[in-house]
């Protein structure tokens, strides 16, 4: 065989092409790295301490309960016995389960597993980022951009701060955009797939607001695209994601339109921001989770700092690459017309809420958080023009403002990190067996629940926190008979205690009850045993015959079960996609 002659055009295009990529990748992963370390330090160098501000006891007590269930019982964690007397978790709309990154929790435990997830955002953020820069062809420092602006936006660490970790999802959108941006260039099934995969993740990590955007995001790109191209086929591929994505999804999002039917949270009113509001949260420095209420919410809701170095970027993007820019400039104008809200009955954002999926959603500011990606992406845009027409002076200048809206955007967004690891990991005492416990304050209910215990007073976005709901008794209240009671003359004893699965032992010389000290669900099952599953006011109780047997009570949720069959199902169709198109 000949030997490869190195100097030949071909082969020297070849090595030409492959320093540029490994150049590319190298300056991917040297950003990638150099920004998530940067922004995330403050909650890595303190893995061992925890958030206490707001609803962070919240969120660590739903992924204390959600991984401690998969990891020391090995069960799907479907009920949530240390909440609010019990209810259901998989299916709580914010419940973080459905996702890859739940193994971090699960691994670490809640506390730290929640903390590791940070950077695992901000690294899922800046390279879809990174990704959706390359494919709209922008160079280096366009994509250097357009990955940084996003994820160094104080929306992202206000949130933090004060626990709402189910914004968490936002850090999607980008690769949203960049599936469905290929989708409309491609004759494939796959990239509108994908991106129903990318939509069912952040449902099964609770979220509902990110959604919501991300969808919103869809439908500007598919129309500007749908109007460039004069074809139907990007509203097709539209159509395909969302089956896609409520098939994918199905597995939580059955259970979870069951429990808001049960327990719905009604917005009866329609919210307002005044735009000198929404451009205080864009521009002022003053970015901090306890800052005084800006309008109706904490400023937490409002903060979106955008660094005035990336908005000159932005605006040269948009002047200087104006077809190019027009999308997100379109996409940038929605977004924060919505986040307004609804001065009027005929706003948008009051016309949005007469959707199902969008009627008890509150906040419109949070379109702010969308709002700084297309910003991200404008402003890229300004940089690559930068580089292609100022040459080296044009890298020294697009470097230099990036590199001032990174370290600015750092100093507003970075200490309200500080937050998340404010509080010491709480020392208690093991309760033997699991009891619920009436806790005075509702913030306090994590230590309480690594004691092995039930917080009857939680901190709850549905009605389950209202006291007229809670119908168990804490062993420290007066009345209180145990965690299983029968209630005439006879003899109970608990076999086995787990999160979704109770057994007893049964004496009882006549027609008996036996009242379980758990809230009533009606996904409750007897499946070993005799007698009927039934509310005792409130609390789950089973109407027993007289005589000696063993029953097994197991929390079945069969709108789980057949979400998983149409999951399963949605799988299947997509491998099958897949066969056909390789």
């Amino acid at each position: 065989m000949a030997a490869t002659n190195p100097t030949t055009p071909r082969n020297r295009v070849t090595a030409h092409l492959r320093a540029i990529v490994s150049g590319r990748a190298l300056v991917a992963v040297v950003g990638l790295l150099s920004f998530v370390l940067l922004f995330s330090y403050p909650t890595l160098s303190q893995l061992s301490r925890i958030g206490v501000v707001w609803d962070w006891p919240e969120v660590l007590q739903r992924n204390w309960a959600a991984s401690y269930s998969v990891a020391h019982f090995h069960q799907v964690p479907l009920w949530n016995p240390f909440a609010c007397g019990g209810m259901p978790l998989l299916a709580h709309p914010l419940s973080q389960v459905l996702t890859p990154l739940f193994a971090l929790p699960v691994t670490f435990g809640a506390d730290i597993g929640l903390h590791l997830q940070i950077p695992a955002h901000l690294a899922i953020a800046w390279t879809g980022g990174y990704v959706l820069a390359s494919i709209l062809g922008m160079g280096n420092l366009g994509r250097l951009t357009c990955a940084s602006i996003f994820p160094a936006s104080s929306w992202f660490f206000l949130h933090i701060g004060v626990g709402h970790i189910n914004h968490f999802p936002e850090a999607y959108l980008p690769w949203i955009a960049v599936l469905v941006w290929l989708g409309t260039q491609r004759r494939s099934l796959w990239p509108w797939i994908a991106a129903a995969t990318v939509f069912a993740i952040m449902f099964g990590e609770g979220g509902v607001y990110g959604c919501t955007h991300a969808a919103l995001l869809v439908a500007v790109i598919v129309v500007w695209r749908a109007a460039v191209q004069k074809s139907l086929r990007p509203i097709l591929g539209a159509i395909i994601l969302g089956l896609f994505a409520i098939g994918l999804a199905a597995i939580k999002l059955l259970p979870t339109w069951h429990v808001m039917q049960l327990h719905p949270r009604p917005v009866d009113y329609a919210e307002y921001n005044p735009v000198r509001d929404l451009l205080t949260g864009l521009f002022t420095r003053q970015q901090f989770y306890d800052r005084a209420r800006l309008g109706q919410w904490g400023f937490w809701e409002s903060g979106a700092y955008v660094s005035p170095a990336a908005i000159a970027l932005a605006v040269l993007g948009a002047v200087c690459r104006p077809r190019r820019s027009m999308p997100w400039i379109v996409a940038a104008g929605v977004f924060f017309i919505l986040a307004i809200g609804a001065p009027r009955p005929w706003s948008p954002w009051a016309l949005l809420h007469h959707l199902p999926f969008l009627s008890s959603e509150r906040v419109p500011a949070r379109f702010l958080m969308p709002f700084t990606l297309v910003i991200g992406v404008i402003a890229g845009f300004g940089a690559d023009f930068l580089t292609q027409y100022l040459k080296t002076f044009g890298v020294i200048l697009g470097l230099a403002l990036l590199v001032v809206a990174v370290l600015d955007a750092w100093q507003v967004s970075g200490p309200n990190l500080d937050a998340a690891v404010a509080g010491d990991l709480p020392a208690v005492k093991w309760s033997p067996e699991f009891r619920q416990f009436h806790n005075s304050d509702p913030w306090g209910a994590y230590p309480v629940n690594l004691a092995n215990e039930g917080s009857m007073r939680c901190n709850e976005e549905l009605d389950f926190h209202e006291d007229s709901h809670i119908k168990v008794t804490g062993y420290n209240q007066p009345g209180y008979r145990g965690e299983q009671y029968l209630r005439g003359p006879g003899q109970v004893t608990l076999g086995r205690w787990t999160p979704n699965a109770l057994s007893y032992e049964v004496d009882t010389p006549a027609n008996n009850v036996m009242v379980v000290n758990e809230n009533y669900d009606h996904n409750w099952r007897l499946v070993k045993g005799n007698g009927d599953v039934f509310s005792d006011g409130g609390l789950v109780a089973v109407h027993l015959p007289a005589g000696k047997q063993r029953l097994k009570l197991v929390y079945r949720d069969y709108f789980f079960l057949a979400g998983a069959a149409v999951t399963l199902m949605t799988c299947v169709a997509a491998l099958t996609c897949w066969r056909r198109e390789i």
